[in-house]
Formats: structure tokens, C-alpha cells, sequence
């Protein structure tokens, strides 16, 4: 089944996660995903830190920087007492020898810049000279923070992760249920219902828009409340833990230090993402690698390799022949759409070369509090599901300080 999902969501991701178009009297108007300006980054009780700076990349077209949509993660850190502010150089040993902490979020490629460039193929978001210059800084001592969220961001940290033994998912990542809920809540959208009363025809381009549109949002909703994925902390009792399909655990003691009298994982149970994507560790030399969540049963990751050969060149006669078959048969249309399993998979990691570490994450809105492209629903800290992810957030950051 899960060969043939999928297809209307890789169609409508292109157009409508990270940009919306809503109709009012005075025409179209975009919403992009941004930073929750509502959300107030919880204060610690005792600020630990006296100052450290936490450079945050701004020079690789990075989607979430220090002042952006990672704002929420600037000030919760800030609160901590540590320092945020922006790495605007490209990699080298000069630029990075007095960094102590780097944060490297979601970089593409200029090739692949913006996201009406996120096509195949997905080019490396840094050359080899910085990718040297990174794995010398971090085994000389330094603290690598790596966040590539879903498609194409996998395939621009490609060249830097697979050095430190990864092996990425360049896709997007999905809860069991999602097609489930997708494949029944898509029939009750008001515009579907009267393509199928006979009251509006798909393929004229106004109700083709309206499609697109309020699939768009549903698409969201469901990212932001649905295909969230738990990881509970294997330390807690059996009875404590609630687990909804595909969870996955969490092993915090990665990101402890048990003579550390800052330690505050004990009141974290479990730390949720959202999509994001998968990936695999295999031994390279000089590295050694701990888990920090591994995704739980049933979890899949859609691979968008192949989108292209799916729309072709004229994509709106292709969203429209898809469309036509799906009313027709009241199901996704049967196209083979490359999935893998994620059973067991990582979506984040703690390597250690040399002096230093780098923690990879497959995920970036748990780091932040965002407004996803429907200008209302929560994706990050800001989400009821994720109330202890600012906890988490603070120890990890204070791990690799």
C-alpha cells in the first residue's frame, strides 16, 4: 500500500507547505511559515550559562536561522545566558577557530535556492574545503549542531554526514495513521464535495486552485497535529509510557553528563518532531555514535527522487490527471512512489570525533516555535504534543557547551 500513497501529497507539498495562497477582497494573498511571535521561550529557573556564544549559520541559504524562524530557539537560549548570533562566512580554519558552538540548520545549495528550486537534483549545500575545514574544527574540540529537515535538505548535508557515517532519508517522513486520516478527511473538503455532487468541474483552473488550496491546508493541519512523531525516554517506567503508533524512544543519557548538577532531563518523559527525515549509521574510523531517538514501528519515509518523472514537464496537465483519477476512484491513484521503511531508523544522533561532537538531527521545527503556511497551526515548542521539547532543547545545548 505504501508504494502507491503518497502522490497528492508530493504535489501539493511543492505548493502549499511553506506557501499558501488565501483569497480575500482584495485578492490572493501569501502566508509563509514563520516563527510563533506569540510564544514565549520558557525562563530558566537558573540560568546556567555566563556567556558562551552559539553561532547559528546564516551563509548556506539556511531556511531557519538565528533571527528567522529559529528566533524561539534564540530566545531560549538567550534566557539560559548563553549568546546567539549569526556565522556569515563560508567554513574554513580561519573562520572557525574561535567558535566554540555552531548551529548548522537546513542549508541548500545555491542551485537548489529558493524553494521553487527544490527539485532534483539536490546539491551539496558546502564545498570540500569547508567540509574538511568543519571535521577538523569538531575533532580539534569544537560542538557541531546539524539539523536537515525533510526534502532537500537531507541531500545538501549529504557530503558532511556521510563523512561522519550517515547515510540520509532525502525524503519526508510519516506517522502509521497519516494515510489513513488523509485518505478519509480528504472526501469531506467543501470544494471535493461538489466536484462530486457534479457542482464544480476539476479541470476548470479557478476549482483546480480551490483543490490545491484546501488540500494545501489539510496537508498541514495533518503535519502539524497528526504526523508528529513522540520520543519517549527508555528510562521511564513501563506504566509511564503512552505510545501512540510509530513513537519512537528517546536515550537521553547521550546528552548528560551524570557529574553535571544542570542535568534536567529527569522531567522530560518524551520530545516530539514533526515529519523531518530518517537515517542510518554504519562505522567509519575515528567516529563513535550514540542514539538520541529512534523511530518507532510502522514509521515510512516517502522518497521524492522521482517527483519529477511523475509531473513531467507540464505539471498542470499532470496535477489534473491526477486529480481526475483520485475523484474517479475515491482512492490515491496507484503510482509507485519510492517509500522506505523507518522501523528502528534514527532521526537524531550523537557522534564523537576526535575532541569534539556532533549531534544530528532529521528534524528542525523542535527546536523553535513556528506558524506552518495555514497562518494558525503550531509546529515546534508552541504545540500542546511538545511541551517538554524546551527542556530538551536547553540540555542539549548545554551538553555540547
Amino acid at each position: 500500500m505504501k508504494k502507491t500513497i503518497l502522490v497528492l501529497f508530493i504535489l501539493i507539498m511543492n505548493t502549499s507547505a511553506y506557501a499558501q495562497q488565501t483569497t480575500s477582497p482584495a485578492g490572493p494573498k501569501e502566508v509563509v511559515q514563520s516563527y510563533d511571535k506569540n510564544y514565549v521561550a520558557p525562563t530558566p529557573e537558573q540560568p546556567h550559562n555566563s556567556g558562551t556564544t552559539i553561532y547559528v549559520d546564516a551563509a548556506h541559504n539556511n531556511f531557519h536561522t538565528y533571527d528567522g524562524r529559529f528566533t524561539p530557539f534564540s530566545n531560549l537560549l538567550t534566557n539560559d545566558g548563553f549568546k546567539v548570533t549569526a556565522f556569515t562566512q563560508l567554513f574554513s580554519r580561519e573562520s572557525l577557530k574561535d567558535v566554540e558552538i555552531l548551529v548548522i540548520a537546513n542549508p541548500v545549495n545555491d542551485a537548489n535556492n529558493p524553494e521553487g528550486n527544490w527539485v532534483s537534483p539536490i546539491q551539496g549545500a558546502f564545498s570540500d574545503d569547508e567540509i574538511t575545514a568543519l571535521l577538523e574544527w569538531v575533532s580539534e574540540g569544537g560542538s557541531l549542531l546539524l539539523i536537515a529537515d525533510h526534502f532537500p535538505f537531507p541531500g545538501a548535508v549529504d557530503g558532511l554526514a556521510s563523512k561522519l557515517g550517515f547515510t540520509v532519508d532525502n525524503g519526508y517522513n510519516f506517522d502509521p495513521m497519516y494515510y489513513t486520516d488523509l485518505q478519509s478527511r480528504f472526501f469531506t473538503l467543501p470544494i471535493i464535495e461538489q466536484v462530486m455532487e457534479g457542482k464544480a468541474d476539476p479541470s476548470n483552473q479557478e476549482v483546480l486552485g480551490q483543490i490545491m488550496n484546501q488540500a494545501g491546508g489539510l496537508f498541514i493541519d495533518l503535519g502539524a497535529n497528526l504526523n508528529s512523531l513522540s520520543y519517549w525516554s527508555n528510562e521511564l517506567d513501563s506504566s509511564e509510557i503512552f505510545k501512540n503508533p510509530g513513537d519512537g524512544d528517546l536515550f537521553l543519557p547521550s546528552i548528560q553528563s551524570y557529574d553535571d548538577s544542570r542535568i534536567i532531563t529527569q522531567d522530560i518523559p518524551f520530545v516530539t518532531t514533526f515529519t523531518g527525515e530518517s537515517f542510518t549509521w554504519n562505522p567509519v574510523p575515528g567516529v563513535t555514535m550514540t542514539p538520541i531517538f529512534t523511530m518507532g514501528e510502522g514509521t515510512y519515509t516517502v522518497l521524492t527522487e522521482a517527483q519529477d518523472a511523475y509531473f513531467g514537464v507540464s505539471s498542470t496537465d499532470s496535477d489534473t490527471n491526477t486529480l481526475t483519477s483520485l475523484l474517479k476512484t475515491k482512492t490515491i491513484p496507484p503510482f509507485i512512489v519510492p517509500v522506505v521503511q523507518s522501523d528502528d531508523k534514527l532521526q537524531a544522533a550523537l557522534v564523537r570525533l576526535g575532541d569534539g561532537k556532533v549531534a544530528f538531527f532529521g528534524e528542525a521545527g523542535m527546536f523553535t516555535a513556528q506558524i506552518a503556511a495555514d497562518g494558525k497551526s503550531k509546529m515546534g515548542m508552541n504545540n500542546e504534543q511538545a511541551q517538554h521539547n524546551w527542556k530538551f532543547v536547553l540540555q542539549l545545548m548545554r551538553y555540547l557547551d
